[in-house]
């Protein structure tokens, strides 16, 4: 059995971006198609856009942060064939240990910078995405802010226990923490 818990928090100066949704930048002419990522663990994240512009499509990059360490991104080139209307993939590797390793359950805040040859660039909204192993079919139970992922027969009812508890501390923790 296997249980994980996710305290997920919100700030109201998060964007929201709904996946499929077209964004348009104010300047350049170029059009985010659709954007996603997949967890193909443990070999780690595939992040795909597809996008275009009135000019070819020269530069893609997908930015990456764990949603726990602010101030700290990393970006990585996506692969694609330029043109008008493009596809690109990343896949963002998950290493055994290191600091390329994401565990499940990992949040994951990714954006993407689209560039065209004629100068146009446009950064979409942060998108947020749980890197889980996606051997199991997980299932979740809340309560406020707080998520418990688990999967497997006969589980819920501990699920709901772990839940009950953390949502005990997190009472007895919010006065204290603020």
């Amino acid at each position: 059995m296997r249980i994980l818990v996710l305290l997920l928090i919100l700030g109201s100066a998060g964007a929201l971006f709904v996946p499929g949704a077209t964004i348009r930048a104010d300047t350049p002419d170029i059009e985010v198609l659709s954007t996603g990522a997949e967890s193909q663990f443990p070999d780690g994240i595939m992040f795909s856009i597809t996008a275009r512009s009135s000019d070819e499509i020269d530069d893609i990059r997908v930015f990456i942060r764990k949603a726990d360490q602010a101030g700290r991104s990393a970006y990585r080139t996506v692969e694609f064939e330029p043109g008008k209307e493009v596809t690109g993939e990343s896949l963002l590797r998950s290493g055994s240990g290191g600091a390329d390793y994401y565990p499940p359950g990992t949040r994951i805040e990714f954006s993407f910078e689209i560039r065209d040859s004629a100068g146009g660039v446009l950064r979409t909204p942060d998108e947020d995405f749980i890197y889980s192993d996606s051997r199991f079919d997980w299932l979740t139970v809340s309560s406020g802010l707080i998520t418990v992922y688990y999967y497997g027969d006969y589980v819920e009812q501990r699920a709901r226990t772990v839940l009950e508890a953390a949502d005990e501390a997190m009472t007895l923790m919010v006065p204290v923490l603020g």
